[in-house]
């Protein structure tokens, strides 16, 4: 569904379907969240050496010690919505939305307590996607 106000823009609700090719996440339900500047993808553990960010997605991972390895784009102080501010690697990589490639930008976090491990910003959102809330993922 496109926006009658802007064609090149589809209409979302609060929550999609997204896969990370470089992580190896297909069809994850995400998170919308307009309030969010930066995207986020979780992780058991990130730490960056040099120029790379080593990024553990699993707790089997960590136990074996083997790392997804991904150029350290920046890092960034992010506050959460509880307030606490976390200093976070950020990198680029590729998401999958609605049958189409972006790049886009996520910062690495521990998200286990979260409902969903993808949350979707702002910053991705602008240009590209209207939100409507009211829209259930299956409504598209």
């Amino acid at each position: 569904m496109s926006s009658p106000t802007n064609p090149h823009r589809q209409v979302i609700g609060r929550l999609v379907r997204v896969s990370f090719p470089s992580f190896g996440l297909t069809n994850e339900l995400a998170k919308v969240d307009t309030g969010a500047f930066t995207s986020s993808i979780h992780c058991e553990q990130a730490s960056i050496e040099g120029g790379e960010v080593l990024v553990w997605m699993t707790p089997q991972a960590m136990k074996d010690n083997t790392p997804l390895r991904f150029p350290l784009f920046k890092t960034k102080d992010v506050k959460s919505s509880n307030g606490s501010v976390e200093h976070r690697p950020i990198i680029e990589t590729v998401v999958h939305i609605l049958g189409k490639e972006y790049p886009i930008q996520c910062s690495l976090t521990n998200r286990s307590k979260m409902k969903h491990r993808v949350l979707i910003g702002r910053r991705f959102l602008k240009h590209k996607f209207i939100v409507d809330v009211s829209l259930d993922v299956t409504d598209l």
